[in-house]
This record gives structure tokens, sequence and C-alpha cells, in this order.
């Protein structure tokens, strides 16, 4: 599989009563209260990344994490981090670009042809994770290659039916730039 999505272990505090030990009533103790502040519940955040093959978008990832506030910034950086080392690693021509919005309000203008999607996996602790790559270009699905990786990684595959609008229009903007390379390799 070309494209990975990186599944993020976040592992919180656990979840539970918190137990005071017994005080005797007649301590001059039995109104303070030893009971620690309840934890705040686990929030979700969202992190994409557009992957470009030269100019042209060819997958977006959306990565959400479930952490508690205390610990997702340091998640957040190291998932951050590990996605912009991704370049040093990529094809020639392709770039790994972070976004500011989930891909589907960055590209609503471009038919989504596939998607792979790892749903939710709650961990010990009250954090997890959970991914959504989808596929912009008729060149990255080409062969069943993507789909299988996403299948063996027992995620869910959807794909248009090749008789939709948005595929046939991938098709035809596929077939553009492969006659624009054509030309532009003979100097026509």
């Amino acid at each position: 599989m070309r494209r990975s999505v990186l599944a993020l272990l976040v592992v919180a505090g656990c979840k539970g009563a918190s137990v005071s030990p017994p005080v005797p009533p007649d301590s001059g103790l039995a109104t303070a209260s030893a009971t620690p502040e309840p934890e705040a519940e686990p929030e979700s955040v969202t992190l994409s990344f557009a992957d470009f093959n030269g100019d042209t978008l060819e997958t977006c990832s959306d990565i959400t994490m479930l952490a508690r506030p205390h610990m997702q910034k340091g998640w957040v950086e190291k998932l951050r981090a590990s996605n912009a080392s991704r370049d040093g690693g990529a094809a020639p021509g392709h770039t790994h670009q972070p976004l500011r919005k989930p891909c589907a309000e960055q590209f609503p203008d471009r038919p989504v042809l596939a998607t792979c999607s790892q749903p939710m996996t709650a961990f010990d602790g009250g954090g997890g994770a959970a991914s959504l790559l989808s596929y912009y270009t008729i060149e990255i699905l080409e062969s069943d290659a993507e789909m299988k990786g996403c299948l063996r990684n027992r995620d869910e595959w959807k794909a248009l039916p090749h008789d939709a609008d948005g595929y046939m229009e991938a098709l035809s903007a596929a077939a553009s730039r492969r006659l624009a390379k054509m030309k532009g390799g003979r100097g026509l």
C-alpha cells in the first residue's frame, strides 16, 4: 500500500470513581473533602494531511484522536512531527502537507473516489484513535493495491461505482493530465 494511515495509541488516566479512605467521624477531618476533582472527559481533535504527486492531490488523511485535554497537546505534536518526517521517505515529486481543516472542508470541490476508514478504537484509560483516508485520483486507484491494503488491515473500503458522475469526471481529468504530459514531453 503506497499510503499508510497512522493510528495513534492514546493512553490517558484511568476512569472510575475515586475512593477516599474512611475517616472517623470524631477526628475533625470528616467535613474536609479528600476526594480529588474528577478527571475531564476525553475530547476529540482531528489532524488532516494532504498528499500530492507533483501538483495533483492524490489522498487526504483525517486522523481523529480522543484524549483527555491535558494529554492532547503532547500527542498532537508527536503526530504532527511523525507526519512531517514522512516527506523524507516520499517518492520524488510527492509531498505531504499538513492542513488546517478536515479534508472534506479543505477540498469540497473534489469528488472522493474511494475511502479507507479505520473506526474509533478505544483504549484503556479513555483514549482512542480513528482515521479516514480519502482518494482523489484515478491513477492511485488503477490497481487494487490500495483496496487490498485497506482490507488487510481490517478497515472499511468504500468506492464510487465506475459509472457514477464523480468517477467519470475523475477519469476525464486523468485523461487530460496524461494528454498534457504527452504534449509537454514532445515540446508541443
